[in-house]
């Protein structure tokens, strides 16, 4: 049962998801992710509970087909230090304070080029939202958790 409080959260992975979807070509996939989203940002928790499953076979169906280019993927990432992700955090959060958005984005790609503990995969692919929105309070609210994940 999805909890009302947890609603925002969801929204946010399946949007994700929806973007994610239609760039390797899972056109059928993004489409339900989309109505999901919308149902979310409704807050029609029922609807969410009746197709939610739906969505999750298919996305499931797809996992292991793809899994050979994820894997190639992460293996191209640079395996790093907590100290050095937390660094990058950090001006991450600096940047959002000097409203640096190109700056943002730099720390985002760097980001995106470090092997990430399995603790913070999540908060990673949400504060990519975060930034891809300019929401700056998100983003300095998910940093500071990452940091304080990653100590």
């Amino acid at each position: 049962m999805l909890k009302e409080d947890l609603i925002n959260d969801y929204v946010i992975e399946v949007h994700a998801l929806k973007s994610s979807a239609l760039l390797v070509g899972a056109v059928d996939l993004s489409e339900m992710a989309k109505e999901l989203e919308r149902l979310g940002r409704i807050g029609d928790v029922e609807a969410l509970e009746n197709k939610t499953p739906a969505l999750i076979d298919k996305y499931k169906a797809l996992k292991p087909i793809l899994a050979e280019y994820i894997d190639e993927s992460d293996k191209t990432k640079a395996k790093v230090s907590a100290d050095e992700i937390i660094g990058v955090l950090k001006r991450l959060h600096d940047c959002v304070d000097a409203f640096d958005i190109d700056g943002m984005d730099e720390c985002m790609k760097e980001l995106d080029n470090f092997y990430m503990p399995d603790n913070i995969c999540g908060m990673q692919e949400k504060l990519r939202l975060y930034v891809d929105d300019v929401a700056m309070e998100d983003i300095m609210r998910m940093t500071k958790e990452m940091i304080d994940c990653l100590k």
